[in-house]
């Protein structure tokens, strides 16, 4: 079960945009807070990384890691996090890209 909603409100990603990424060798990520009780995802992958099918792949991997990671997590947290995608997604093994999404999160966002 998905403990996120997804976000699409161009308003949002343009905000997120303005603050301070932490970057890691797969993507990127911003964070900033929001006024709701839950957390909202928002991934883009842009046409460098490939063709649809390729971008879809990425999405579907991070998307899965996400779930992982908030089911351990069992706080509530009200955060709008936005992942770029780097080239590098496709290519890496589940687990290294799990740690690093771990990682991440924790520094940027929890």
């Amino acid at each position: 079960m998905r403990k996120y909603v997804a976000l699409s409100c161009r308003y949002i990603f343009q905000k997120a945009k303005k603050e301070k990424p932490f970057f890691s060798k797969f993507f990127s990520i911003r964070s900033i807070d929001n006024n709701e009780d839950k957390i909202r995802i928002g991934i883009i992958a842009n046409k460098k990384l490939g063709n649809a099918v390729v971008r879809n792949k990425c999405k579907r991997r991070i998307k899965n890691a996400i779930d992982r990671i908030l089911c351990e997590h069992h706080s509530v947290i009200a955060k709008d996090i936005v992942i770029v995608l780097k080239r590098e997604v496709f290519d890496c093994c589940f687990i290294d890209l799990l740690s690093s999404l771990q990682l991440s999160l924790n520094k940027s966002a929890f």
